[in-house]
């Protein structure tokens, strides 16, 4: 809810109006699935967001999907961004501010797989290219300034593949097995997720969705599609809705 407390599920239904206005998203992970925690950062390999760690350290609870889609569908990226990947140019870039610089180690040194510092990433690299922009990052933006995070939170972010395959198919990783639970086509998750926002008056997740995880080439982001129950990765030109998440 905005003032950050939470209702159990089975109360969604019998939400009155101002309630249902004060729903700010549904609750998809808590704890350790598959191995696999945003607060459990290793050094070899990392295994968590040490930037939403150090940034946030009291968000340790969970990670809760928006009530409603940032954007229809837009580009991930236009202009040089569309074919360079952001970690790479990072990793080379020379002049960052002190600041920048201490969050580009724990960037490094955190999962790509993770939201929170790839969203980061991002900014940075958008602050660096003037001929490039980033309309998932921007939706996101636009997107907290019309709905505020609670405090406590980790504020909205873009998320990256552990984030959205945990919130269609139920775990971050392990769901190419066919008769798992969390097989990618069950949709596990999002089957008991999409319910939820329908109750509290909210936009269902329906359509191509993006992550922020540049993967395979410069020019391919991994997306999730929620209609045939499928994912891959696409050019950053192709145009797919955005959908915001937060730890708490």
């Amino acid at each position: 809810m905005q003032d950050g407390s939470i209702l159990p599920g089975d109360e969604v239904s019998n939400l009155s109006r101002d309630e249902q206005e004060s729903c700010l998203g549904v609750v998809f992970w808590v704890g350790e699935i598959n191995g696999q925690h945003w607060t459990r950062p290793k050094t070899v390999p990392p295994e968590g967001d040490r930037l939403l760690m150090r940034d946030h350290p009291e968000c340790v609870h969970g990670m809760v999907v928006a009530m409603h889609d940032a954007s229809q569908e837009v580009k991930w990226a236009t202009g040089k961004g569309a074919t360079e990947s952001t970690y790479d140019w990072a990793d080379k870039f020379k002049y960052f501010t002190p600041g920048e610089q201490a969050d580009w180690e724990e960037i490094k040194r955190s999962s790509s797989f993770y939201g929170y510092c790839k969203s980061r990433l991002m900014a940075l690299y958008g602050s660096r290219h003037s001929d490039t922009t980033l309309p998932v990052y921007n939706a996101i933006a636009d997107y907290a300034a019309t709905h505020p995070a609670p405090a406590g939170s980790s504020g909205w972010f873009l998320p990256n593949q552990n984030e959205l395959a945990t919130l269609c198919f139920g775990v971050p990783k392990s769901y190419t097995e066919q008769g798992s639970t969390y097989y990618y086509k069950n949709l596990q998750m999002l089957n008991k997720i999409n319910p939820q926002i329908h109750n509290a008056n909210g936009t269902k997740l329906i359509g191509k969705y993006w992550s922020g995880n540049e993967w395979g080439s410069p020019d391919r982001v991994w997306h999730v599609d929620v209609t045939t129950a499928s994912y891959g990765l696409k050019p950053k030109t192709d145009t797919y809705k955005v959908r915001a998440v937060l730890a708490f």
